[in-house]
């Protein structure tokens, strides 16, 4: 797993580069994706299909980025608003 992991590296860092707005962003979603593949690894039940369920979790992975971003927007602008207000 974790040579697959070093292997996959830059595959890895390319596929997100190409979908968020800069390297560090692509880095820190990484960071996660490698955190989130470790920590889920005992549920693999066939070594065979590692690169699909690595490529999954990476998916999984930048799709929660954006997910919890657009939270953190939503209540700032709430935040904003309801300091305007007062």
């Amino acid at each position: 797993m974790i040579l697959s992991l070093r292997e996959g590296h830059r595959e890895f860092l390319r596929f997100l580069g190409r979908r968020t707005r800069s390297i560090d962003e692509a880095e820190d979603i990484l960071q996660d994706f490698y955190l989130k593949a470790i920590r889920s690894a005992r549920t693999i039940k066939d070594p065979g299909a590692l690169k699909g369920w690595l490529a999954q979790v990476l998916r999984s992975t930048l799709a929660d980025y954006y997910r919890h971003a657009s939270v953190r927007k939503v209540a700032l602008q709430r935040l904003e608003a309801s300091e305007d207000s007062a």
